[in-house]
């Protein structure tokens, strides 16, 4: 044991297997680094079907070749790494007895040289917990059943860019980086990130999540510690909602009102901690995000944050508020042009300009708290038949309605802070 309470990696076989032909030291070097990769590709991926690994062998980009099991010599060079290591090969799991259930384990380790695992598959769960990297640490293009850094300790950077965790059938947390500590910057740019959970993570310098794919529920930020430069994707397609759930009876259940409460909270979260950070525009992006989570339940409450969400985009649009005010002038504006042209001469005071009137009383009812209530005389106006003038009512309430939200979405558009 070294003084910190950890376990020298080295004396991991799963380390030993995934430095058969070396090891880093300050940076990756490159020249042992494919030799690497096949070993431990091919001995994670003895276990699966022949089509699973052509389709990994896509996603990753690389030759089929490269999944097939281990040859007999390349299995002797895993073994003299172990010799070299004075460690029994035994140590380390037959490729044929992992299945399902087993997981591959880093955890309570220190790593003194730069760990290089991207290109990699991880058909198993893999934990890293309560261990420490002293150099950097790069998992970028892998994919990965599940994922535990919590309790982890980040000296250097660390790089999980385009990284696919919790793609191979994980059900529950896939990512989890509770409690870890970044001491330099991360990035998780590209990455798609499965039931993530960086509750009480801390971030030191800036850490990217730019294009990141959050899916199975929004990723959990509670007591989170993030910098002024923090990246977050601002497209809600990037944030998917909990994965629908099947009871036992084979009855779809799209999602229950505690995942929708949950994902509500993971977003409120985010939102408190960017009005913190004193980034509006990212703000606001969650609290619709709120919006949409609160707007899943049945019921008129869901159905009223539906249409908020319908008319403004929750607050922050400025298109559909004002295309909403100039289909409430157009309407009004036919509808009273129409009534003067096929009734002027029926009218007592019939108006000189039937087109014009219409279209100073349709604005004078849209925009009435403005004080453009009498912009056509009185006498025209109480000529007009009942139904006309019930809809200058509804007219005025929603042109009041939708005067608001454009005014909200122009103050979130162009607010500082």
């Amino acid at each position: 044991m070294l003084d910190t309470g950890l376990t020298s990696a080295e004396r991991n076989p799963f380390y030993l297997l995934a430095t058969t032909y070396g090891e880093h030291s300050t940076g990756f070097d490159g020249s042992f680094e494919e030799k690497n990769r096949r070993i431990w590709n091919g001995f994670m991926a003895h276990t699966l079907k022949p089509e699973f690994r052509e389709k990994l062998a896509k996603a990753l980009e690389k030759d089929p070749a490269e999944f097939l099991p281990l040859t007999d010599q390349e299995l002797k060079h895993v073994e003299d790494r172990f010799d070299m290591a004075n460690i029994s090969f035994s140590e380390l799991p037959a490729a044929e007895t992992m299945h399902g259930f087993s997981s591959i384990s880093f955890r309570d380790l220190v790593f003194q040289k730069s760990v290089l695992l991207s290109n990699r598959v991880f058909p198993f769960v893999i934990d890293f917990s309560r261990s420490k990297f002293c150099m950097n640490f790069s998992m970028q293009k892998s994919i990965l059943t599940a994922a535990h850094f919590s309790d982890a300790r980040f000296q250097r950077f660390a790089y999980f860019n385009e990284a696919k965790m919790g793609n191979i059938g994980w059900v529950g947390n896939a990512v989890e980086f509770r409690n870890a500590r970044f001491r330099r910057q991360a990035s998780f740019s590209k990455a798609q990130l499965k039931n993530a959970d960086f509750t009480k993570a801390k971030f030191e310098e800036a850490v990217r999540f730019d294009d990141t794919i959050f899916y199975g529920g929004c990723p959990k930020f509670y007591e989170a510690a993030l910098p002024e430069d923090t990246v977050f994707p601002l497209q809600p397609e990037n944030w998917g909602f909990p994965t629908p759930s099947i009871d036992r009876f084979g009855t779809f259940k799209p999602y229950t009102p505690l995942q929708l409460k949950i994902e509500s909270n993971s977003f409120t979260a985010l939102r408190r901690r960017m009005e913190e950070l004193q980034r509006p525009e990212d703000a606001h992006f969650f609290t619709r995000m709120e919006f949409r989570a609160k707007g899943e339940p049945k019921g008129w409450y869901g159905f009223s944050v539906k249409l908020y969400g319908w008319c403004s985009n929750y607050g922050y649009s400025i298109g559909r508020p004002l295309a909403a005010l100039g289909f409430l002038l157009g309407l009004g504006i036919a509808a009273y042009f129409g009534y003067f042209i096929s009734s002027s001469s029926s009218l007592v005071s019939a108006p000189d300009s039937p087109f014009w009137t219409g279209v100073g009383y349709s604005f004078s009812n849209t925009f009435s708290f403005f004080g453009l209530g009498k912009l056509v005389d009185e006498g025209v106006v109480g000529q007009l038949p009942s139904v006309l003038k019930l809809f200058a009512g509804i007219q005025t309430v929603f042109g009041l309605i939708f005067s608001f939200l454009l005014g909200l979405g122009l103050r979130n558009h162009f607010r500082v802070g």
